[in-house]
């Protein structure tokens, strides 16, 4: 069973942006992971398909473009485990945080 995407907007050091979360059955070598999209409040493209992995800032790599939001997107697990969020983490032990 695919889970269902999460699309929310959200406001972040006083922007607004959408999210969207979905989930990839066939990436990672077939064992799936969650990708997540961030656009501007229009809905313009900003960073699309980036893996969520265990990190201290997932859109480090993009800090040279200035749509990107100046603080980190930490993604953890509350649950003490080390392994990327699974299909069934989200909402659970996978928290994701944005911190300046």
């Amino acid at each position: 069973m695919t889970p269902t995407a999460f699309v929310f907007t959200v406001a972040l050091s006083g922007q607004i942006y959408r999210v969207r979360l979905t989930w990839n059955p066939r990436a990672n070598a077939g064992a799936g992971c969650w990708m997540v999209d961030l656009r501007a409040k229009n809905g313009a493209a900003i960073v699309l398909g980036v893996r969520l992995l265990l990190t201290s800032d997932l859109w480090g790599l993009w800090k040279y473009d200035t749509r990107i939001p100046p603080g980190a997107l930490r993604v953890r697990r509350t649950d003490g485990g080390t392994s990327d969020p699974g299909a069934a983490d989200l909402a659970g032990a996978v928290a994701l945080e944005y911190v300046i």
